[in-house]
């Protein structure tokens, strides 16, 4: 919930950085729609580093749970890279 009222600025001054520390703290511990959200920060390059690769390393976490967004973003980005 951090990282998305410093994504969206609700209660708090809007703040990307912020948002992702949030999101890389509750993915590692293991909540996985912070793992889904920071796993699309990377595919965007918001707040951090464009990089494809950790963005399918954090879908890839949050498909294992079964979380319902990341499916097709998984699978399209895996896709993506294995073709390059």
């Amino acid at each position: 919930m951090l990282g998305l009222m410093y994504q969206y600025g609700r209660g708090v001054d809007k703040n990307i950085s912020t948002a992702v520390e949030w999101f890389r703290k509750a993915a590692e511990q293991g909540y996985a729609d912070a793992q889904f959200r920071l796993g699309l920060k990377y595919e965007e390059g918001c707040g951090v580093d464009k990089n494809e690769s950790t963005a399918v390393e954090w879908y890839r976490k949050a498909a294992e749970q079964g979380h319902p967004y990341v499916q097709d973003r998984f699978s399209l980005l895996s896709s993506k890279l294995q073709n390059l």
